[in-house]
């Protein structure tokens, strides 16, 4: 435990560090990780030091994930997850990492969920989720758990806007929508994607009711596993 939170304050020193600085901490993390990891392994109970292990090859997952090694990252993150399957924070990230690419990832996620994850980032993920495959109720709901959650304004506009579509979809009265809309911009007026959605549910109120329909802007599995990543890192070393 004394080397994994040593490990820990390395890592959180690179808030304040440079790119390279900070790419110099993970390189030189990985061994000392490395070796915490075997010595655990060879007492032979890795149950009875859960902690210890976890945060160290939770750590040693996350420089692999900064330094662009997303292979040995997801196979530290399951690694851990052998030895405790119902630790939350490896179950959202390798769910991140593995956004879009695995099915796995949604597991994950939903299993983070169901053991009461506090941080924001499964919430976000399955939002979109089942905004992308046509999951309205699901996706509301998961937007309104979200946004409860502790996030930064840029994660909260997504769940508003996610929120508002899937009212739409689900014929909420246009004031609902509207509501969640504005207030998807006014939290981050950077969203351009939000702009763009208001103004297409805007434009179909003019159309008759039999043929009213929005043309959604869909944000990209890619797209969203990237903005994830960036803020969820920040969030660790800040």
């Amino acid at each position: 435990m004394v080397v994994a939170e040593a490990a820990n304050i390395h890592f959180q020193a690179t808030s304040s560090a440079s790119d390279a600085e900070s790419v110099q901490v993970y390189r030189e993390l990985i061994p000392i990780l490395e070796r915490n990891l075997v010595r655990i392994e060879r007492i032979g109970d890795v149950a009875k030091h859960s902690p210890a292990y976890e945060m160290t090859v939770g750590k040693l997952g996350l420089c692999h994930e900064l330094l662009g090694n997303a292979s040995a990252a997801a196979d530290c993150f399951s690694r851990g997850l052998q030895a405790n399957p119902n630790n939350d924070r490896l179950l959202v990230a390798r769910g991140i990492l593995l956004y879009g690419t695995s099915p796995r990832a949604l597991s994950d996620l939903e299993q983070a969920v169901r053991l009461g994850s506090p941080v924001v980032w499964p919430y976000l993920f399955l939002a979109h989720h089942y905004l992308t495959t046509n999951r309205f109720e699901e996706c509301r709901v998961m937007c309104e758990a979200g946004f409860r959650m502790r996030g930064s304004d840029t994660a909260k506009s997504r769940f508003q806007e996610w929120r508002a579509i899937a009212q739409a979809e689900l014929g909420f009265p246009p004031e609902l929508v509207k509501v969640a809309f504005e207030a998807a911009v006014r939290m981050d007026p950077s969203n351009d994607a939000a702009m763009r959605n208001q103004s297409a549910f805007e434009t179909s109120l003019r159309m008759p009711p039999t043929t009213r329909r929005s043309q959604w802007e869909q944000t990209t599995a890619a797209v969203v596993r990237q903005f994830g990543m960036a803020e969820r890192r920040y969030s660790l070393v800040a």
